[in-house]
């Protein structure tokens, strides 16, 4: 009994820890996540995946990780999704207006009447823009570069039923299972 407190007495002892969080630069349009941690003396420096911090008219926008709907919605209540985020898509894809309004489900001349203003999108069209702009800065840094990216868009794909990847990106559905798959591939699975 007695041996069964005095391990229980050891296991609670707790660890010191310290840790010191960073970020640096890399090359193109991320930063690295560092933390250096010292446990009980001994040191360790954790590198962490890369995260998009993109730049636009001068104000640091932070992207999501993931597109878990909790992480969506949370994003949208604290930062307005507006014309930026578009022109960061236009960036990040060799695709026309038009085809980039169909995956919006809105006319080119819609997408082109919001492309001039600062206008902040409605919650369902926001919504969509911002997964869209997820899912293509995944992609580029999945693929390594956008054009690489554009080129598995638009290639028919087994684990599409046969059909091209960016026939889904008019649905959040859709979008969401594009970067499923693209998250899989990050992690080794086939493209």
């Amino acid at each position: 009994m007695e041996k069964a407190k005095t391990k229980q007495k050891k296991a609670a002892v707790p660890h010191k820890v310290a840790i010191k969080k960073s970020a640096q630069k890399d090359s193109g349009d991320y930063a690295v996540r560092r933390r250096d941690m010292t446990i009980d003396g001994a040191k360790f420096t954790i590198q962490g995946s890369l995260q998009s911090a993109t730049t636009i008219k001068g104000n640091s926008i932070r992207l999501l990780d993931d597109l878990k709907d909790v992480d969506v919605l949370v994003y949208m209540d604290h930062h307005p999704i507006d014309t930026s985020h578009l022109i960061s898509i236009r960036k990040l894809t060799r695709n026309s207006d038009a085809v980039i309004a169909g995956w919006l489900n809105i006319s080119p001349r819609t997408l082109s009447t919001y492309s001039s203003t600062d206008k902040v999108f409605s919650k369902n069209l926001g919504e969509q823009v911002l997964m869209l702009r997820t899912v293509f800065e995944k992609g580029k840094r999945v693929f390594g570069s956008s054009d690489a990216f554009d080129n598995w868009l638009d290639t028919t794909n087994f684990f599409f039923d046969g059909k091209k990847p960016n026939n889904f990106l008019d649905t959040t559905s859709g979008i969401r299972f594009i970067f499923d798959r693209l998250t899989a591939m990050e992690y080794g699975d086939n493209v």
